[in-house]
């Protein structure tokens, strides 16, 4: 729990610096249970406006996912309620054989492809911290065969179809490239032109 508040303490500390800043891609990483969540590891995140590329990596499983903003829920009065739709894929590799045969399972091979709709919801005014909660499906393909040495048997795969929950702390860390803010100049235009006649008929008087 320490490491969940330290991170979220990292991610506002660095952040501040975007609030004016044009849409452009942002680093950002999450955590959280659930969803591309689902084997315990983090997430790192690029933002680009509405859509976000995640990738998970971890020992036993790695996992990919893209979030796309759909509308925002009652958009014409509020902003601050964006809902994504999220599609993710995880796959186990690397020790995985490894952690199967230590518990004798004949899992040779899980694929999981997941689509999740969620509201995501700004925990400062930045909104460069937020928490995410989502619902929707998940469809599992599992390979069942046997390990070299292991009693025979026939290869089968399994088709699962679950239900899926989302619940995850992410944000955007602090790029350090900064933009000058440009304003209108108010005398520019018919202003300029009005102003100009005015001081010449001052210098006229």
């Amino acid at each position: 729990m320490r490491e969940v508040f330290i991170i979220i303490f990292l991610i506002t500390s660095f952040s501040y610096a975007q609030i004016l800043e044009p849409k452009r891609l942002k680093i950002g990483a999450s955590i959280g249970v659930g969803g591309l969540h689902t084997f315990g590891f983090p997430s790192l995140d690029f933002h680009k406006h509405n859509t976000s590329l995640r990738l998970a990596p971890g020992l036993f499983y790695y996992g990919a996912g893209i979030s796309q903003k759909l509308f925002n829920y009652n958009g014409k009065i509020r902003n601050d309620r964006p809902i994504y739709a999220n599609f993710y894929f995880l796959d186990d590799y690397l020790l995985s054989d490894l952690k199967n045969r230590s518990f004798n399972k004949p899992r040779t091979d899980l694929k999981l492809f997941m689509l999740i709709f969620c509201t995501r919801v700004p925990l400062n005014y930045l909104r460069t911290v937020y928490a995410e909660f989502g619902i929707g499906a998940m469809y599992a393909k599992e390979t069942l065969s046997r390990f070299p040495g292991a009693p025979e048997m026939k290869t089968q795969i399994l088709h699962h179809y679950l239900p899926m929950v989302e619940f995850r702390l992410g944000g955007t860390f602090l790029q350090r490239k900064y933009y000058k803010q440009k304003f209108k100049d108010p005398n520019k235009g018919w202003f300029k032109i009005r102003i100009t006649i005015l001081k010449k008929k001052k210098k006229k008087n």
